[in-house]
């Protein structure tokens, strides 16, 4: 299997704590990370695919040792890797024979094999690399990185977040919302049962931005993508938007339909995702002017790609005969 490594320039953003460093609170762990070896990772991927983070090391190495004394042993980190990956400690001079997605990879001199995969064209101690649940979008980060550092890479892997955005966009706009968030933005956000009570019809299709206070990518897309100022222009010019928080207490209305909320998550969970193979955050459905469903994009959407989804179904491109969104965006990027 062909793994094709993702170029990226790491930015040294200082984020701050908290949600502050864009993970989601959970409850939050003393211990350490739960290492595994390739093999064991990969084989407990099979009955449970989750993504992967690779500490790449050497035992002389000192960067090495202090990212796992610091970085590794945050508790948010650690609860959060320990959560949704599956982390691999491994040596880059390690003697042993090691089978890799179907292939044995050895140490034929100081190198193991394995880790000049890991390594790309880099040979800095440590690397970080990240491979998805899929065995696909390999990146590797070359150095030490602290917590705040490495959160945006976990979050970009574990909410999935490649399908919208590349990794330098999304690093820039993680930053952008957790440590210094845009205060009054360009959009402006409708009252669902306003525009969606009843039998009405608008000038306007709609957006309806479903989200989740445990997602990361939720509130980036809330609170600064949507409110990047060319990104507003677009949307406002097309659509009336609407956020649902799926953790809100209100009593809506689509149509003639009561949604409530429950407590475990609202109805209209349910109601406008129930026809996604599973659940994801945040998700976006589009109507029309008379509030008919036309789509729904269950993913994170950078700037690029909401401003594309933006004009294909606002501008009707979505109508022509033999219309891809896939093809429309693959060309939007060259543009």
């Amino acid at each position: 299997m062909k793994i094709t490594l993702l170029s990226i320039l790491l930015l040294g953003f200082t984020l701050v704590y908290g949600q502050e460093k864009g993970i989601p609170q959970g409850t939050i762990s003393t211990q350490s990370v739960n290492w595994y070896s390739v093999e064991e990772a990969l084989a407990l991927s099979k009955a449970n695919p989750k993504p992967f983070l690779v500490d790449v090391y050497t035992d002389w190495c000192g960067w090495c040792k202090r990212m796992e004394a610091t970085t590794y042993r945050d508790p948010q980190v650690v609860t959060y890797l320990n959560q949704n990956f599956y982390a691999i400690k491994f040596n880059a001079e390690t003697k042993d024979t090691i089978t890799y997605l179907g292939k044995e990879y050895v140490n034929r001199g100081k190198t193991h094999d394995l880790a000049k995969v890991f390594l790309g064209r880099g040979s800095s101690y440590p690397t970080t690399f990240f491979m998805s649940d899929a065995y696909t979008m390999a990146l590797n980060v070359p150095g030490y990185l602290k917590a705040n550092q490495l959160a945006p890479f976990i979050v970009y892997y574990k909410e999935k977040a490649y399908g919208g955005s590349d990794i330098n966009a999304f690093m820039k706009d993680f930053a952008d919302t957790f440590e210094k968030p845009i205060e009054g933005g360009e959009l402006e956000f409708q009252s669902f049962n306003d525009l969606y009570q009843g039998e009405k019809s608008h000038k306007k299709k709609s957006i309806l931005v479903i989200t989740s206070p445990k997602s990361s990518i939720s509130t980036m897309l809330v609170k600064t993508i949507l409110q990047d100022s060319l990104v507003a222009i677009e949307v406002n010019k097309r659509f009336n938007v609407v956020n649902l928080d799926i953790s809100s207490a209100d009593t809506l209305y689509f149509g003639k339909q009561q949604l409530l909320p429950t407590t475990t998550v609202h109805q209209g969970e349910h109601f406008f995702l129930s026809q996604l193979p599973e659940i994801v955050y945040p998700s976006v459905v589009v109507f029309d002017e008379n509030n008919n469903f036309i789509t729904v994009v269950p993913q994170y959407m950078g700037k690029e790609f909401t401003k594309a989804i933006t004009t294909f179904f606002g501008d009707d491109l979505y109508k022509k005969e033999g219309a891809n969104f896939q093809q429309y965006y693959s060309q939007w990027n060259k543009k």
